[in-house]
């Protein structure tokens, strides 16, 4: 055997080890033993080397005066919506990258679009509008506005596509029926916005999530009857973002002040605390600042905020260390993967975290971007998670997507978007594209241009 291939053959085996393949038998006569090498690399090749190609664009799809906000495949991966531009929904083959067809939304902004389960409708929220619209795909008309007295923040699908849940600022969350655009129920009891929804797998109850403080910021829903499940008590702070498990056993909550937590929702009581922050418990920290401020003001923890506690004199320093610690692990995303085995989450401290789900078990911290992380989607095959920066406000902001192993903790690629962050990200249902739409040029710091590039990913 020559040194060449003894050299080609270790790092092959090192590529093998990446993916859990340990164990290789080799015999230890000569030639026994270069057959078995030989074979070792054959098989290496065909796993690793698809990994090493680097993912290339393959299609770039422009025109958009401003952000691409939103991205989705349909259920068959054959066509793409977004939402960018302003007020303009666009439908495009997924193959070809032709635009198929585009849809005006008079005197509202779309901010995000989903594609219905069976694919034959699409949903858009527009933050400056109150309601959700339904389109048909097929001939781009309206089918249905869902009305809200106040602006949409969240919507959900049923996983059977005969509800669609709807929730924003004021403070409830409204059950439809898709086909007629009926209202089914409206599921009273939260005081405060609704910042996210998730169906349960079965499609038999709902949780929504909302920016209370102090509890009943996350409640658990009957679907058939609107009733009241159960309230989880547990966060101090306000809810961002919320998602049930694909077993229907677990479901994530992540907070502002950097709480990730896991709760059952057959009985409601929480299962487990995911260590991971170092942060003050919020509530002791709010009796400090509390003490030293002599008010009592609202905790919403941004930069703004923290801006202000910083030049305030009374404060010490340890307390405007605290008050900052609480903006940078803010939790902004979270997602399980297709197996229900890991928790994801995505935080203002420009990391991301991987936790074993069933144990509790923090696995890797991915750290490498270079702005917070609040767009995080895992390919179906539970294979990649794809990772970004969406800050529209220019003052942090990453211009790569980052691939990473989440049986590793490895980065495998880091996606250049050439301009200034991906507002949005989608793989296809075979993992084998991932869509990232975001802005390509800015002018007198505003985007001028967005787009959405269309990645060619080995799912392997």
């Amino acid at each position: 055997m020559s040194f060449q291939v003894f050299l080609v053959t270790c790092r092959l085996l090192r590529c093998a080890r990446q993916f859990g393949l340990h164990d290789f038998e080799m015999m230890s006569p000569a030639n026994g033993l270069r057959w078995a090498i030989f074979t070792v690399t054959v098989v290496l090749f065909n796993i690793c080397g698809a990994v090493a190609a680097a993912p290339e664009i393959v299609h770039k799809l422009s025109g958009y005066a401003g952000w691409v906000r939103s991205v989705a495949f349909s259920a068959s991966g054959k066509i793409i919506v977004s939402a960018g531009g302003g007020n303009t929904i666009r439908l495009w083959n997924a193959e070809t990258g032709k635009n198929i067809r585009t849809i005006v939304v008079r005197d509202a902004v779309v901010d995000e679009v989903h594609f219905s389960p069976d694919g034959t409708l699409i949903a858009s929220r527009s933050f400056s509008g109150e309601g959700v619209k339904l389109w048909s795909v097929k001939y781009g008309e309206l089918h249905h506005t869902l009305e809200h007295a106040r602006p949409v923040r969240t919507l959900a699908f049923s996983p059977n596509g005969e509800l669609i849940a709807t929730g924003g600022w004021d403070d409830n969350v409204r059950l439809w029926n898709v086909a007629t655009g009926q209202l089914r129920h409206v599921l009273k009891g939260h005081t405060h916005n609704i910042t996210q929804l998730s169906f349960s797998p079965d499609g038999q109850s709902i949780v929504s999530a909302s920016y209370e403080e102090y509890g009943n910021n996350l409640k658990l829903w009957d679907v058939a009857d609107g009733r009241l499940r159960h309230s989880f008590d547990g966060h101090d702070h306000r809810v961002n973002v919320v998602a049930y498990a694909s077993n229907g056993k677990l479901i994530a909550s992540g907070s502002e002040d950097g709480d990730v937590k896991l709760w059952d929702p057959a009985t409601g009581h929480l299962r487990r605390k995911l260590e991971g922050f170092e942060v003050t418990p919020l509530h002791k920290f709010t009796r400090r600042l509390h003490a030293m401020t002599k008010g009592k003001p609202r905790f919403v923890w941004r930069k703004e905020l923290v801006d202000k506690l910083e030049s305030n004199p009374r404060l010490s320093n340890a307390l405007r260390s605290e008050a900052k610690s609480h903006v940078e692990h803010q939790v902004n995303v979270l997602a399980f993967s297709p197996d229900g085995k890991l928790l994801v989450v995505g935080s203002e401290d420009k990391t991301v975290r991987v936790w074993d789900a069933s144990l509790g078990r923090l696995k890797f911290t991915l750290t490498g971007h270079e702005a917070p992380v609040n767009r995080l989607v895992l390919s179906p095959s539970g294979r990649y998670i794809a990772s970004s920066n969406s800050n529209e406000t220019l003052v942090e902001f990453d211009r790569k997507v980052r691939l990473w192993d989440p049986r590793s903790g490895k980065l495998l690629r880091a996606l250049e978007v050439n301009g200034f962050g991906a507002r949005s990200l989608a793989f296809s249902p075979s993992g084998e594209r991932l869509a990232v739409g975001g802005c390509i040029e800015i002018v007198d710091f505003r985007c001028d241009q967005g787009a959405i590039l269309i990645w060619s990913i080995n799912s392997q």
